[in-house]
């Protein structure tokens, strides 16, 4: 951690009668993890005496890497894990030795770059368990399950095919958070079974009962004939072999060949077994998988249904309509796939990793097919394709500006151009990002139209606001009241099983010891389960109903008031700029709304992880005082302190959960409403840039007549190639919709 961070973190943790507390407030633990992983040799007596400068002396070779950018590049993968590792590794040294640090928590963060065409348009983090002991890396992987696309959840296909996977993979508090999120759902998460080549055929043969399949008999028929047929061999060869001298030498050496021929039919049958009971035991599981991602939309459903007895409280979905859901299921064996790739290129390291064993094709192995999946789901991404209609557009823009720009004018229509640039030019200026911005000005074409921009953003932002606290409050209220009436019974529930140790890692942590496992999750469960179908059914909605048009029609009216006052002699060359405009203000407006809803949806996840911290505030007084008892009996006396505070501040507890809705809801509004602000106005100088050449000119010192010819040409090329991607487009939006 930076100096600046350490200060911070130095300045949070609380200190109790001389020894550093976590039980004080959320987030200490966390801070915490990163600390004690970097500075295993520091303790919390000691780190609550020491100055930040004394800590960074402790180990001077940390304070070297401090500030600094590593760059490290090896000619394989093994030398690059081997060198990176140092850098990722989350274990103590050896064998989970505490003497040795880990960097870790330093490493803001890694960029792996590789020659691989997967990684084109994608983006993979590799996260941590949600349910990791060390706090700080389990809030990593929760910050990050915030902002992506999608969950890829990875578990070897002996563990991915219990019987529970989609509930026990995620875990119960991560699932219902998804939920809330309105992304558990088969378009965020897909299970990803890894070792398919781990096969055991005799056992899964009678667990899947393939002996009843033809196609399995007919594998176990030649393999007995090729096994019948290695002991004949076998048998015969040492017949001869047993004669001693009067043996043929020649029929010794057929023999062997005739033995090696016959295992060699014998491996080619055990393998194509493994294969196909591979392949079988993936469709089984498959199914499993399926059956128990929806067994596990039901079990977080069913509540809602049960509590409200209102059936429309089910997100979108009626309870019968569960068999629709299909949770993408991808099996794949990498060491199949190295195995293979190395005999295909025949470079002899087959000799350290071996011949394949289960599959014969790549194609078997899973991995082509994932490879795909994720360049499809790449190439389909709603940002990827505004992204490439934002550029098409952009480019088709350029080349009209460029045509612009290269159009003659008569030496009258200058002094005509100095006045239409005195009454629609707009002052700007560079901003710290180096990012053109709009100076504090009121009058020219994008302060014009950014106050036109700003009006309807006001209206819409307002109307959205009044409609999710109007909804929102009610059903909150009603919420925080259910709650209230099950927070003591809950939390007695979850206490019970505890023993000592657990109990009390929970309690200097104010209630949570592991993700899984965190009372105050279990506490505010009611709450979050009453308003679950609400919050997502709010956040499922158009949120900016109307504003591309408004927007659109906004952009049109100024433009044409642009052009009536435009003189004859400029009108061809701002009629050009005008439809270059238009072309890119739609597919503007088109992204700028997506841009403002994504901004939203964040600040809504990050919304609803706000209540468990909320409520572990509230706690910490309590579990304070829990740990102060000690004794025979303690831990009996130390469940009812809490239970006995959560009855007793229960009320207070969910209306102040309500109070956090509500302003992390007004927060995400205000970040949504600077989103549009921002992004507007960034449109509307880009509007601005694009007029400017009606009352701009090119340099024209010298003669330039040729390079402009060339230009032409260019330009002409780039609005061919321009329109046939344009309507390529079009006609591949025409087809999915159709589909």
């Amino acid at each position: 951690m930076r100096t600046k961070r350490l200060t911070q973190m130095l300045f949070l943790f609380p200190v109790k009668n001389g020894r550093l507390s976590l039980s004080y407030f959320w987030g200490v633990c966390v801070m915490f993890g990163e600390v004690h992983a970097v500075y295993p040799n520091l303790n919390r007596d000691t780190m609550c005496k020491m100055t930040v400068n004394q800590i960074l002396q402790h180990s001077p070779e940390i304070f070297d890497y401090l500030g600094n950018k590593i760059s490290i590049s090896s000619e394989n993968c093994d030398k690059f894990s081997n060198n990176i590792s140092k850098f990722v590794g989350s274990l103590h040294g050896s064998h989970g030795s505490k003497s040795s640090l880990t960097f870790w928590p330093l490493v803001k963060h890694i960029n792996i770059r590789c020659c691989c065409d997967i990684l084109k348009y994608v983006i993979l983090v590799d996260l941590p368990g949600g349910g990791d002991a060390n706090a700080a890396r389990s809030a990593v992987a929760a910050k990050y399950v915030e902002v992506c696309d999608r969950l890829f959840i990875c578990a070897d296909v002996v563990r991915g095919g219990s019987q529970a996977v989609a509930r026990t993979l995620l875990g119960e508090a991560w699932r219902r958070q998804l939920r809330m999120d309105g992304r558990y759902n088969a378009d965020f998460i897909t299970f990803i079974a890894t070792k398919t080549d781990d096969v055991k055929p005799t056992e899964l043969a009678k667990n899947l009962e393939l002996n009843q399949l033809q196609a399995f008999k007919n594998i176990e028929t030649n393999l007995h004939q090729y096994s019948k047929s290695v002991k004949e061999t076998r048998r015969e060869l040492e017949l001869e072999r047993a004669r001693g001298a009067t043996s043929n030498r020649y029929n010794i050496y057929t023999l062997e060949r005739k033995l090696t021929g016959h295992e060699n039919d014998r491996a080619g049958a055990q393998q194509r077994a493994r294969a196909y009971v591979s392949r079988k035991r993936s469709e089984y599981f498959e199914k499993v998988i399926q059956s128990d991602f929806r067994d596990g939309l039901r079990q977080i459903d069913a509540p809602v249904v049960n509590d409200d007895g209102d059936p429309d409280s089910l997100i979108d979905r009626k309870i019968e309509g569960y068999h629709n859901i299909h949770v993408p299921v991808k099996f794949c064996s990498s060491r199949e796939f190295f195995r293979l790739e190395m005999e295909k290129s025949d470079n002899g390291n087959n000799e350290i990793d071996g011949q394949p064993a289960c599959f014969f094709d790549i194609k078997e192995t899973g991995i082509p097919s994932l490879r795909q999946y994720c360049h499809d789901l790449a190439m389909t991404a709603p940002a990827n394709r505004r992204a490439t209609l934002a550029s098409l557009t952009s480019l088709k823009s350029l080349a009209k500006s460029v045509s612009t720009m290269l159009t003659d004018i008569t030496k009258d229509a200058e002094h005509e151009q100095e006045a239409v640039r005195i009454k629609w030019e707009s002052r700007t200026r560079k901003n710290r990002q180096g990012t053109i911005e709009l100076a504090a000005v009121t009058f020219g074409f994008a302060a014009l139209l950014r106050e036109k921009f700003s009006g309807t953003i006001d209206s819409t932002v307002n109307k959205l606001q009044y409609r999710i606290n109007n909804e929102l409050h009610e059903k909150c209220k009603q919420a925080a009241s259910y709650a209230a009436k099950k927070a003591s019974r809950n939390a007695g529930k979850f206490l019970k099983p505890l023993g000592w140790q657990k109990l009390h890692a929970m309690m200097r942590r104010n209630g949570s010891w592991n993700p899984p496992n965190d009372l105050n999750t279990a506490i505010v469960e009611p709450f979050t389960s009453h308003i679950k179908s609400t919050w997502c059914k709010i956040f499922d909605y158009d949120l900016f109903p109307g504003l591309e048009k408004s927007l659109t029609d906004q952009v049109n009216q100024l433009l044409d008031e642009f052009l009536e006052s435009v003189p004859p002699s400029l009108k061809s060359r701002a009629e050009m700029q005008v439809e270059a405009c238009r072309d890119e203000f739609a597919a503007t407006a088109k992204t700028i709304p997506n841009d403002a809803r994504s901004v939203m949806d964040v600040a809504q996840r990050e919304a609803s992880r706000k209540l468990t911290p909320s409520i572990a505030n509230q706690l910490g007084s309590y579990c304070e005082r829990a740990l102060q008892e000690r004794g025979e009996g303690s831990p009996s006396r130390q469940k009812k302190i809490i239970c006995d505070g959560v009855e007793n501040c229960k009320t207070e507890l969910f209306s102040n959960t309500t109070d956090v809705m509500k302003d992390r809801v007004d927060t995400a509004i205000c970040e949504a409403r600077r989103e549009l602000r921002e992004s507007l106005s960034a449109a509307a100088v880009e509007i601005q840039t694009t007029l400017s050449l009606v009352w701009e000119n090119p340099q024209t010192k010298g003669d330039r007549s040729q390079a402009f010819a060339e230009i032409r040409k260019i330009v002409k090329s780039v609005e061919q190639h321009v329109g046939r991607a344009s309507r390529w487009q079009e006609c591949t939006n025409t087809n999915e919709s159709g589909s």
